[in-house]
């Protein structure tokens, strides 16, 4: 009888190979889950140590730091809370005295990006508005943890709505053409928030949120609280539309939604420290009282 030689035959030889497709087929999912886990945890520590940079500010200066400085900075809130990331080294070489769009402040700045302030499920770089020249180089400077300025129904706002939104806090102009300016929030344009103002309860009220969502573009670099010309807010955003929602019609520049690459919601911190990861799901009518420090809705975060 002939023996029959050794190794695999052709017809073994693909089922084994058919056979190992499928495990990695079925592997990969989860290995992909595993690491995106991984980043949403990586994701929710970055807000936390902002947050926590922003409450040290608070008990600092006893104010919370304005989503945007305003003239003649126009500095993100970012950029105040720089001395309490322990980020002398982004903070020392530039002149807070003049705008971000000054030299020598631009040119250096656009060489530094802040980690802390990039979800790591996002790509590296991403297209960014540095200057008003209308290009947009692929740099890692963007920021995806904006402030929430506050709830918005409508600009202007009826003056018996809680939900305030109108004009530029501190005059200007383009009105509601960009959206409007909320200053129902914690931190706003209008700056000057204290603990003691936020009457529905630290707890209660959102303070940053995570935008890191398919909607991310165009948007300026970190250090820019406004554009240098016109009523456009980059520090921080209204609450007008629900997480990770587009709505009917082009959603104006300060109404863009918050949201994120995680599967099902985003990340946002409260005034109290806290850090949730927010549904999807969540009414829309909920996430614009908590963006309210003081519309009378007590209610905790989901």
């Amino acid at each position: 009888m002939k023996a029959r030689p050794a190794g695999l035959t052709l017809v073994e030889l693909l089922a084994v190979i058919a056979i190992v497709g499928v495990l990695v087929g079925l592997l990969l999912p989860a290995v992909q889950a595993a690491r995106e886990a991984a980043r949403r945890v990586q994701c929710g520590n970055n807000l936390r140590q902002l947050t926590l940079a922003v409450l040290r500010h608070e008990d600092t200066t006893a104010t919370f730091p304005p989503s945007t400085t305003g003239p003649p900075g126009k500095w993100s809130y970012l950029a105040v809370i720089l001395p309490y990331l322990e980020q002398a080294n982004l903070q020392r070489p530039v002149d807070f005295s003049k705008a971000w769009f000054d030299a020598p402040n631009l040119e250096f700045l656009q060489d530094h990006p802040l980690v802390v302030a990039k979800c790591p499920s996002w790509l590296s770089t991403q297209p960014t508005a540095l200057d008003n020249s209308g290009a947009m180089p692929l740099t890692g400077l963007l920021a995806h943890y904006l402030a929430v300025m506050g709830g918005k129904q409508a600009c202007p706002s009826p003056a018996a709505d809680p939900l305030t939104v109108g004009h530029h806090p501190r005059g200007g102009c383009c009105e509601c053409q960009g959206g409007g300016w909320a200053v129902n929030g914690v931190m706003h344009a209008a700056g000057g928030t204290r603990a003691a103002h936020v009457r529905d309860g630290l707890s209660n009220t959102l303070l940053i949120g995570e935008f890191a969502w398919s909607e991310v573009m165009p948007q300026r670099w970190w250090p820019v609280g406004e554009s240098n010309g016109g009523g456009w807010s980059y520090g921080g955003f209204n609450l007008m539309y629900g997480i990770n929602s587009l709505p009917t019609a082009p959603a104006l520049d300060n109404d863009r939604s918050f949201g994120s690459k995680h599967p099902g919601g985003c990340h946002f911190s409260m005034a109290d420290g806290s850090v949730h990861f927010l549904s999807e799901n969540v009414e829309l009518t909920l996430l614009r009282s908590l963006a309210a420090r003081r519309d009378g809705g007590l209610v905790m975060p989901p």
